[in-house]
Parts: structure tokens; C-alpha cells; sequence
């Protein structure tokens, strides 16, 4: 989005606007800027640690968990809209207002069409006085989906007494999953396993079949010793030694390879115990109206179901993550791990159409063939081989409908520029989404505090340290303060989507998310004297993927007396903002103190998150963003990992 002197009219409105909203929110910057000092090496301009500031950091953090800022959610606004572009000051969420009026206040470069675009080469300026925030600002659509009024799932038998129809009832037999194609169809049915093909496995279940014009009906999770736990849970990492690739587990691999083989639908038998099998149904779906009762009630804290509520946009990154992927990101995916099977990639990444249904409903599906849910498992895994078979006389008749609400997102990018020209310049990227999760039921908003009041405190911290460094780095460094990370990492992959031009001048990636947990030498005594919870580590996840960038991270964050350790890295797959641009080959660590009690819930607020903790992260964080601004040094392609999922038996 370009904003031209054009409009300076508007824009001036829009400018005041954010000053009008920073002059209630944001605390004094009398001193809002930092002197860089001589570094032990004249190509390093070093920074001493003290500039950090603790009372910016705390004050920043009370600022975005404060209830002004409606849970820091794009879909807490009334008005949704089809329209990207902001027209108006009013449209701006006050979130978005604060933080980037700290950038422009910062005297920040803005990037328009960040890094260069086809035919528009690349371009940066610091924002004109007229353009205010404006000029930071990327939106993008967020599109929810909600159940729509006709769908429907029939089996269809024919035999010698003629046809027969049984319609399965909605809700209580079958769900349409969240990224189904719209759409009717009636077709053959055919058993298809696991639904995979894995040719370095010698595994395949469509091997010497043909599925073409057929629904397929497949299982979720992969083969593997221990049903109950990893290698069928649903969040797509494969579990122990079970030498399954985890991309195999996930939903949308499996819809779209029924799809590669021809299959106009999939069916999906869900891989947990029967009493769960509504929720995990609803969250396949995304139909949060659709969630059984004890679910709900679980749910109370988290916002109500209702047109641009949190929960329409419902994806629970553990359990679902088939809902993040985009065809073409699983394509990237796939050739990265270099594999032989390509798949296609259309203008549109459109899947077939596709339910879920339960074990009962698929147990007398089955049961025409002989068979059942059970027998069919137990053959595969006693045989270490697939276990396909058609279904003579039996059809299905699937359709699927959903409602569609577009609402509006905002990225907030800001650039540290380097020394040299636009057009040749590396860059590093460091991000944090600021969104959270809007209004609970009853009208409150949620703090976020942690999650991620945290992270983007850290970032805004940066920034303000950073920015007396423009023009005097090798590197450039792009601040991204993502939104619709709670949606399904939408405004990471917009970026990632933004930058494909020129994907290879990005160095690397720095997600920042979730890092107020107490770390350090206080919380350490503190917790050994019992006078404080137990102090955590510093997560650093995608250690297995680039080691060499984490190897930088962990080097100036421990002298800090911070401990850093890479044990969740099961969690990188979908994880965070970091996750698209690992896809697209650009090596992305995560930082975190990792997931607390009170994530997703109304008492996530500030007085959970260690500011002291903060400070010293984000000291060790600026040194090793300093030193990758003023290197040489590129990393290798981030390395495919299989990394076990901890068994949740």
C-alpha cells in the first residue's frame, strides 16, 4: 500500500489521529533515543547494554495490556470489511496506532513494498512529516469462515434389493473440515489407510490403486506402536521412532494427496478416543459453534462465538494445525525436504472437499466392506503395510458449504537502514506479533500480557536502541510487529508472501514470542529460597534447523546469567511467526520462555511477566541482532528435522 504526498490531507488527519492516541497511551519519551559508542571492532558499532531501559520495557508492557486496547484483536471491531486498504485514522486499532508511533517517532525508515517489488525495485524512505504512521502500516484481509446452511453427508448402497440412502447426521456423525472446497459431490467410497504416500518409507496406501473420480475415507496420524499417543496426535510432529515424517500426520497433506491422486473428497476418521471425538470434530472443522458442551465450558474465559469473535477464528495451533497450511507453503515444505513427489500448485490453493466423521459413523461404513476402524488399524500396523480396498456398492453423497467474513488485519513494519544502497542490501528480521485474543464473553479484554505483550515490549525496546544505528550497519534490520498470529500466523505469511521477490537477501529470522517467564540469576535464588515461582530457561527453538544462528543468540544471552536451552523443539513446526519463513528457506529461530498457565486466559497479565527478566533478554538479544547487522557471514538452508513429540498419555 502506497501512500503519496497526494493525499496529504488525509494523511495529516491520520497523523494526528496517532499522536492523539499516543498522547493517551504511550508513556514520556523525553529521552526516547540512544548514543551508540565505539565498538572493539570499527566495522561493529557496539552499544553498551545499559541503554536498555527497564522503565520503558514495563511501561511499554502496561501500554498493550491495557483494556483500551480491546485485547489487541483485529476481529474485536463491530465493522468487518473486504477492503485491505485503511481509508480512515478511525480504522486504525489502538494497538496498532501505539506501536507504530513509536517507529515513527523513532525516525524509522518505512519500506514501500518492503525490500523491492516486480517492476518496482527497491525503496526506502524515512515517513514525511504529513505521512505519520500511515506509512508503517501493511494491512492484509483476515477471512473467517462459519458453518454454512447446506451441508450434508449420505452413504449411498446399491445392491441386488436396489438402492439404499442413510444420511449421517451433522454435528453428531461428521463435521466439513475448516478448508474444505465448496461444493456437492456424490462418488464411489475407497478405504485409502493413512492416506500416504511416503516413497523413502517404501510406504505407499494409494500404491497399484486408482482413486480418480472416488471419495477416499482415511485415517488421521500415521502408522505407528503407539496409537493413543504421538504418532496419531493430531499436531502433525511424528512421535517416538516411529521414523515417520511428521508432515504426514497433518490433515491437509493427506486432503491434498488424496487430491494428487485424483480423489474428488476425503473422509476422515479422527485418531482419539470416541468421547473426544465432538471437540476434536468441531476443532477440524473450526465451527466453534459446534464445540459440545463440556468444551464450551472450559472455553468461558476464552471469547464468546459470534460474528468477529476470537473463536470463529478458532485453530488451536496443537491440534489443528492442517488450518495454517496453504498449498503452496506445503509445497515449499515438501521440496525442502526433498522429496520425489512434487505437488501441484494452483493460482488458487483450493482443496477437494472434505469432512470428518466419527469412529461409530465410520465403523458402519466399513461394515459393508467387512470390515471396521479397528480391524483396519490393527492389519496395518501388524503387517507394516498399507491396507487399501474398495468398497463395491457403497457411494457417498458429500456437500459442504460455509459463510465467509473478511475482516482486517495490520503488519507494522519499520527499518533500521544500512550503509549501503536499498538495491544491494542483506537484511535481518526480527518479529513479534502484537495481536492477542480480543474480548472474553462477557465484554472484558484480554491482557496478553505474556503472550504477547512480552515480545513485542522486547521488540519496541529494540527498536528505540537500535535506530541511532541507521546507516551504520552492513545489514539492514526490519522490525515486524505481525498481526493474526492468533488466527493462524496470517500476517507472518502475508510478509513472507511480500518478500518473495527477494527472499534470498533475508539473512535471517527472529521471532520473539511469549518471554516473560523469570529467567536469570534473581529468579533462580528467588526460586531456591522459595520466595518466588520457579525460574525458566530461554527457549530457543529451531536450534536443530540453524544452529549456527542459534549458536550466535545463545552466546550473548548467557553472560546475561540466563539460561538457554533448546528443549521444545517439537514446538517449531507451526509454532510462531517464524514458522512461514522457514518454509520459504529463510533460516528462523524462535525465542520463548515457552507456554505458562495462564496462556490464553484472562489472567495473563502484567504482573505474571518479569520485567527484570525482560531487560536481560533483550540485552542479550540486541548485542547478537548487532552482530548479525554487521557480519558477512551466511547461514546454510535451514535442515529438515524429525523431532519427537511428547508422548500426552
Amino acid at each position: 500500500m502506497r501512500f503519496t504526498r497526494r493525499l496529504d490531507a488525509f494523511l495529516l488527519c491520520l497523523a494526528l489521529a496517532g499522536a492523539l492516541v499516543s498522547c493517551r497511551y504511550a508513556p514520556d519519551r523525553t529521552s526516547d533515543t540512544v548514543t551508540p559508542r565505539k565498538g572493539h571492532d570499527e566495522f561493529w558499532p557496539a552499544l553498551d547494554p545499559s541503554a536498555v531501559s527497564v522503565q520503558k520495557l514495563a511501561d511499554h508492557l502496561q501500554a498493550l495490556a491495557d483494556g483500551r486496547m480491546m485485547g489487541r484483536s483485529p476481529l474485536a471491531s463491530e465493522v468487518s470489511t473486504s477492503d485491505e486498504a485503511v481509508r480512515h485514522p478511525a480504522e486504525i486499532p489502538p494497538a496498532t496506532q501505539y506501536i507504530a508511533d513509536i517507529f515513527c517517532r523513532l525516525h524509522l525508515a518505512t519500506l514501500q513494498s518492503p525490500l523491492g517489488s516486480a517492476g518496482g525495485g527497491p525503496r526506502a524512505t524515512e515517513p514525511a512529516s504529513s505521512e505519520g504512521i500511515a506509512s508503517f502500516l501493511r494491512p492484509f484481509r483476515i477471512s473467517l469462515r462459519s458453518l454454512g446452511d447446506r451441508n450434508r453427508l449420505a452413504i449411498v448402497l446399491t445392491g441386488q434389493m436396489g438402492k439404499k440412502t442413510v444420511d449421517l447426521k451433522l454435528t453428531e456423525d461428521f463435521l466439513p473440515i475448516g478448508f474444505s472446497a465448496p461444493g456437492a459431490v456424490s462418488a464411489p467410497l475407497f478405504f485409502a489407510g493413512y492416506g500416504i504416500t511416503a516413497l523413502e518409507l517404501n510406504y505407499d496406501d494409494y500404491r497399484g490403486h486408482d482413486v480418480k473420480g472416488k471419495l477416499v475415507l482415511v485415517l488421521e496420524g500415521s502408522p505407528g506402536p503407539d496409537r493413543a499417543g504421538a504418532p496419531n496426535d493430531p499436531s502433525g510432529e511424528s512421535g517416538p521412532n516411529t521414523g515417520v515424517d511428521p508432515l504426514y500426520s497433518s490433515v491437509i497433506y493427506k486432503t491434498m494427496n488424496a487430491k494428487r491422486h485424483g480423489a474428488v473428497g476425503l473422509l476422515l476418521v479422527p485418531s482419539v478416543p470416541p468421547p473426544s471425538e465432538p471437540e476434536r470434530l468441531a476443532e477440524l472443522g473450526v465451527w466453534p459453534s459446534c464445540l459440545p458442551s463440556r468444551m464450551k465450558k472450559r472455553l468461558e474465559s476464552k471469547p464468546p462465538n459470534g460474528p468477529g469473535t476470537f473463536l470463529e477464528s478458532l485453530v488451536l495451533a496443537a491440534q489443528a494445525p492442517a488450518g495454517k497450511f496453504t498449498e503452496e507453503e506445503l509445497l515449499r515444505h515438501t521440496d525442502a525436504l526433498g522429496k520425489r513427489e512434487v505437488f501441484e500448485v494452483e493460482d488458487e490453493a483450493n482443496t477437494i472437499l472434505s469432512a470428518a466423521l466419527t469412529s461409530a459413523a465410520a465403523d458402519a461404513v466399513l461394515g459393508f466392506a467387512g470390515s471396521s476402524v479397528e480391524k483396519a488399524r490393527d492389519e496395518i500396523e501388524l503387517n507394516q503395510r498399507p491396507c487399501s480396498f474398495e468398497m463395491p456398492g457403497v457411494c457417498a453423497l458429500l456437500e459442504c458449504t460455509a459463510a465467509t467474513r473478511d475482516w482486517r488485519g495490520i503488519n507494522i513494519v519499520a527499518a533500521v537502514l544500512p550503509e549501503c544502497e536499498i538495491k544491494d542490501a542483506e537484511w535481518v528480521i526480527v518479529g513479534a506479533h502484537y495481536d492477542s485474543l480480543g474480548l472474553s464473553a462477557d465484554g472484558r479484554a484480554f491482557p496478553g500480557a505474556n503472550d504477547n505483550g512480552s515480545g513485542s515490549t522486547v521488540l519496541l525496546e529494540l527498536a528505540r536502541c537500535l535506530a541511532p544505528f541507521k546507516g551504520k550497519v552492513k545489514r539492514g534490520v526490519l522490525l515486524c510487529s505481525f498481526d493474526g498470529e492468533e488466527s493462524g500466523l496470517l500476517g507472518a505469511r502475508r510478509l513472507v508472501r511480500e518478500l518473495a521477490p527477494v527472499a534470498a537477501s533475508v539473512v535471517a529470522m527472529i521471532n520473539i514470542d511469549m518471554v516473560g517467564g523469570r529467567c536469570g540469576p534473581g529468579a533462580q535464588s528467588a526460586a531456591a529460597e522459595g520466595t518466588g515461582p520457579a525460574a525458566v530457561p530461554l527457549q530457543i527453538i529451531g536450534a536443530v534447523r540453524s544452529p549456527e544462528l542459534c549458536a550466535i543468540f545463545k552466546k550473548h544471552i548467557e553472560p546475561f546469567g540466563v539460561e538457554v536451552r533448546s528443549d521444545v523443539e517439537f514446538a517449531f513446526m507451526l509454532g510462531g511467526d517464524h514458522w512461514p519463513f522457514h518454509l520459504a528457506k529463510v533460516p528462523s529461530i524462535q525465542l520463548t520462555t515457552s507456554r505458562f498457565p495462564e496462556m490464553h486466559t484472562l489472567d495473563d497479565t502484567v504482573d505474571k511477566v518479569d520485567v527484570e527478566s525482560l531487560e536481560r533478554l533483550s540485552k542479550g538479544i540486541l548485542q547478537a541482532v548487532l552482530e548479525l547487522a554487521n557480519g558477512s557471514e551466511r547461514f546454510p538452508a535451514p535442515r529438515y528435522a524429525k523431532t519427537e513429540y511428547p508422548n500426552r498419555k
